[in-house]
């Protein structure tokens, strides 16, 4: 056999990927009920396909995020660079604060005779415009439809922070999701067509929903009546907050009905706000479940389940009025952590909760050994954003396949910039704590955040300024220090 047949074999052998991006989703559904629920929940969320999804998927419950926010999260694990290896920790592309010939993840499976697909909200921002840079052109073999991504902001509702759309007005004015959901549908359809060609893909599907503003049609609040909406048990701000730790959730007061809500230090929204925010959130979540369900029944339909790798994620936490604050951008567990799952036909045969602590760094070199692809090196310790391919994460296969290493990673790192106060915010998250230094530019730390997850889950008390805790935060601190090269797994 020459070498062009060999190739040729060899794509036909690999398996498809089904990658679903989910904004703001948090770990919230029933496959993340009881211990792992980020926080109690009221109600009990109706997410049927997303449960189906985690009867058939390694569910992990404790995957952290890199930073906590769209643009510089999805960079991050769509490239598997630590944000202070991107330089990227707003909305400028990594192209442009790091190094131009990155290979993204969607771009690695097009340079190896993959169909790379996208679908809705994938990149953020999908074009720089300051630095002319449009990842279409790197990622995706065919035009990108990123629909969501941009015409909720150019949307006739969207003034409001959230809206029960009727159907009336949803004929007339088409919910960019549904636009994704249809789009997507008709793209399997013909894949499904013709996958007799052997060339598998890459589809990556990106819901904005339940992204703010927080807009579904209504027939969707009917799951959750008014009075079994409850406030959360911590709407207070953690004692000793730090002011430079506090996210003012500017996002959502933009909103004209919460723009006289001014986001200050330890203030949070009045309580009739809050559940109404609530209930419009669970409903956007059942919303985007409904789209998703379709996505996976249409893959079923078209006879390409059985070949394709599924995996499901959020983009990063989300809080809903705990800790008095809202939507993401701090370095607490709401907002650092987010829902994981990845199906793999032959190996994720039923339901497994995967206990371990694992970054979403990890996903790219998981999904690329899954595929069949050779696997990703480490990222060297010396410029690593001018290796083009490489990791800084690690594969999660052996954990999914149940073949545990001598040792597992044991921390995990979140960053998170606060312009507002000049400083940033290094986050460690361990089995009992989570530990956190804000430093300025000078690298003079500012201010401590910790936290005892044994006695304190929800993270309502820092407990930095006891003196009991000087030497747990030195071994902390040099714990940090080492960062995220220091936590490596063990293999076998």
């Amino acid at each position: 056999m020459d070498d062009v047949a060999a190739d040729k074999e060899d794509v036909q052998k690999r398996k498809n990927v089904l990658m679903i991006i989910v904004d703001d989703l948090r770990p919230e559904m029933n496959a993340y009920s009881g211990e792992f629920a980020p926080a109690p929940v009221r109600p009990t969320l109706y997410t049927p396909n997303l449960d189906k999804l985690a009867e058939k998927s390694a569910v992990f419950m404790k995957a952290y995020v890199q930073y906590p926010l769209c643009g510089p999260s999805r960079a991050s694990f769509l490239t598997s660079r630590r944000p202070e290896t991107l330089k990227q920790f707003s909305f400028d592309s990594f192209r442009a604060t790091a190094n131009k010939d990155i290979v993204s993840l969607p771009q690695h499976f097009k340079n190896n005779g993959f169909s790379s697909i996208g679908m809705g909200k994938i990149f953020d921002p999908p074009i720089d415009r300051k630095h002319g840079i449009h990842e279409e052109k790197y990622s995706f073999s065919e035009p990108w439809y990123d629909g969501s991504t941009f015409h909720y902001w150019t949307h006739e509702l969207r003034d409001h922070s959230w809206l029960a759309v009727d159907p009336k007005t949803e004929k007339r004015i088409p919910l960019p999701d549904n636009q994704v959901l249809n789009k997507t549908l008709t793209r399997i359809k013909s894949l499904g067509q013709n996958r007799d060609d052997n060339k598998p893909f890459f589809l990556s599907v990106g819901f904005h929903k339940p992204h703010c503003p927080y807009i579904f049609p209504e027939k969707y609040l009917e799951h959750y009546p008014e009075e079994v909406i409850q406030m959360p048990d911590n709407p207070q701000m953690p004692t000793d907050f730090p002011e430079e730790a506090w996210a003012n959730y500017h996002n959502l007061r933009k909103f004209h009905d919460l723009s006289g809500f001014t986001g200050d230090y330890n203030t949070t929204l009045p309580v009739q706000t809050c559940l109404y925010l609530r209930r419009a959130y669970y409903s956007a979540v059942t919303y985007v479940d409904d789209l998703i369900g379709q996505v996976l029944d249409e893959l079923e339909k078209q006879g390409l389940a059985d070949d394709t790798i599924i995996t499901l994620l959020g983009d990063h936490g989300y809080h809903l009025g705990e800790n008095a604050e809202w939507t993401k951008q701090t370095t607490l567990e709401l907002s650092a952590r987010a829902p994981l799952m990845i199906h793999i036909p032959g190996i994720t045969k039923t339901r497994s909760n995967r206990k371990e602590f694992v970054e979403f760094v990890d996903i790219y070199p998981t999904l690329v050994e899954a595929a069949g692809l050779t696997p990703l090196q480490l990222c060297p310790e010396v410029d690593s954003a001018k290796t083009p391919l490489c990791t800084e994460g690690t594969s999660l296969l052996s954990l999914i396949q149940d073949k545990k290493p001598l040792q597992w990673k044991e921390r995990v790192f979140t960053t998170q910039a606060r312009f507002s106060h000049d400083v940033m915010g290094r986050s460690m998250r361990t089995p009992k704590f989570r530990y956190t230094e804000w430093r300025n530019h000078k690298q003079e730390v500012t201010s401590v955040e910790l936290y005892d997850h044994d006695v304190d889950p929800q993270e309502n008390h820092n407990i930095a300024k006891l003196p009991r805790m000087n030497e747990v935060k030195l071994e902390l601190n040099r714990q940090l220090e080492g960062n995220w090269r220091s936590a490596m797994p063990v293999m076998t």
